[in-house]
């Protein structure tokens, strides 16, 4: 009986393919067959709809050579540029509903070499997109570099619930929680290792947050996935729930930071045509944003989803004539 529970086993286990570098292979492989995922060798021939799972670690990469900047060219290449190629190669061989996780942990070789982890982490990120839109059909996970290897397992076999955004996106996830405490723990966990999403969408959330100090003073900032940064333009004193003129720069920017076809900041000081255009759209939007939205959000704060903002233009541009 124990030889035909075996057997039956083996047959149903999930077939899954491990790559990366091999001592990450060999911890995660072990943490997968200890959940009963049957585990693939990398050299092992790949067929159309042969896996039921993929999951792609780190490599380690060690250039040796060159400038500073050759080796970070090389690092990149052979590390998580590398892991495109890899990806390619094995989505034709996946299952129709097949789980694929990323892990993130590419680390720089050197302490002096140049480095953005946030970066790297969105490089990554848009590798899951291109899964995504490769294979729809595919359930796919970016996982932090701070996860062990049986934790990798559990979300593998979707035992470990996976968020749509960082783990502090929301201040009503935690009724007890204060906004300004809630604010503050966003800020000193936005570490891109740190976090993990299940990739839904072409970009992560992005959420402007505006709140007024105990010294009344007032600060805006753009929440992108688990990045915070100031939102551009503002000023160093915005103006929201009232009516007047003043409200007006702060439309401004929260218009133009949730249309403009980039996300970087580069754009700003050598604008592109979809820019221009983009500015073009919004001048004659400020004065109904300030009048139908900013006019109305509460004076203590306020958070507005971009992509509610990209709503609202839509249809005030469907309904009523671009003013001037």
């Amino acid at each position: 009986m124990q030889s035909i529970d075996k057997g039956v086993h083996r047959r149903m286990a999930l077939r899954t393919l491990v790559s990366g570098s091999p001592a990450r292979v060999r911890m995660v492989s072990a943490a997968l067959e200890e959940l009963g995922f049957s585990v693939i060798a990398w050299e092992s021939p790949m067929s159309s709809g042969s896996f039921d799972c993929y999951v792609q670690l780190p490599q380690d990469v060690h250039p040796e050579r060159g400038t500073v900047v050759e080796r970070v060219g090389q690092f990149l290449a052979d590390g998580l540029l590398a892991r495109f190629e890899a990806a390619a190669a094995v989505l034709p061989a996946l299952r129709p509903g097949a789980t694929v996780v990323l892990v993130d942990g590419d680390q720089a070789p050197h302490d002096d070499t140049p480095d953005d982890p946030h970066a790297r982490f969105d490089l990554l990120r848009v590798l899951g997109q291109a899964v995504v839109a490769a294979r729809a059909d595919t359930q796919t996970f970016i996982v932090g570099s701070q996860r062990s290897p049986e934790e990798i397992a559990q979300v593998a076999a979707g035992r470990t619930p996976v968020s749509g955004s960082s783990r502090a996106i929301s201040a009503n996830d935690d009724p007890g929680l204060s906004y300004a405490d809630w604010k503050r723990d966003l800020l000193s966990h936005s570490a891109p290792q740190d976090w993990e999403h299940a990739v839904r969408r072409a970009h992560p959330p992005t959420r402007d947050l505006g709140w007024t100090t105990a010294e009344h003073r007032r600060a805006v900032v753009t929440l992108r996935g688990a990045v915070v940064s100031p939102l551009p333009t503002a000023g160093s004193g915005p103006v929201w729930g009232q009516g007047d003129l003043a409200v007006r720069p702060l439309a401004r920017a929260l218009l133009r930071d949730a249309l403009q076809p980039h996300t970087d900041r580069a754009s700003e000081t050598t604008p592109c045509p979809a820019c221009t255009q983009v500015d073009r759209t919004v001048e004659g939007l400020i004065p109904a944003f300030a009048q139908e939205v900013l006019a109305h959000v509460p004076a203590e704060e306020f958070s507005l989803a971009a992509e509610d903002i990209r709503s609202w233009a839509q249809n005030h541009r469907r309904t009523k004539p671009s003013s001037t």
